[in-house]
């Protein structure tokens, strides 16, 4: 269970930077 707790969180700090990065490069390509 800790192992598979670990995943989890690993997959959602990916994901949560992943976001981010994809947001600013959309912010920096496409200027409001």
């Amino acid at each position: 269970m800790r192992d598979f707790k670990n995943i989890k969180v690993a997959v959602a700090g990916t994901g949560y930077v992943g976001l981010s990065i994809a947001t600013l490069l959309c912010k920096h390509s496409i200027p409001f």
